[in-house]
């Protein structure tokens, strides 16, 4: 296994209020676990408004939409929420990316998934 930052788990469940998804997702490191990572957490939906291709971004969903998701741990890390889809999109999948922020950081991850249906 190369050491490194891994995406454990991602999960999206939409809720019985239109609209709104819960997210949870855990971040880990493999190995070199004496030292931190840090960085942060984007996300991007991707899909379709009135038929046309666009991509949304996750800090315009999110709910408390003010603070990018930072993290920073050595082991492992949780995040969860809701994300708010406007009706009028029709989202096709979701992308996770991991930027490290500093120096000697693991390098980033991007991940790039079906929304569920």
């Amino acid at each position: 296994t190369q050491p490194g930052l891994r995406i454990q788990r991602f999960q999206l469940e939409p809720s019985a209020e239109s609209g709104r998804v819960f997210y949870a997702l855990t971040l880990t490191q493999v190995k070199r676990n004496e030292r931190y990572v840090r960085g942060v957490v984007e996300m991007e939906v991707e899909g379709l408004e009135d038929g046309t291709p666009k991509v949304l971004v996750f800090r315009n969903l999110a709910e408390d939409n003010t603070r990018a998701l930072k993290y920073k741990f050595r082991y492992f890390q949780n995040f969860e929420g809701d994300i708010w889809i406007p009706p009028q999109f029709e989202p096709k999948k979701v992308r996770v990316l991991l930027k490290p922020e500093g120096k000697g950081q693991p390098p980033g991850v991007e991940k790039l998934m079906d929304w569920p249906t």
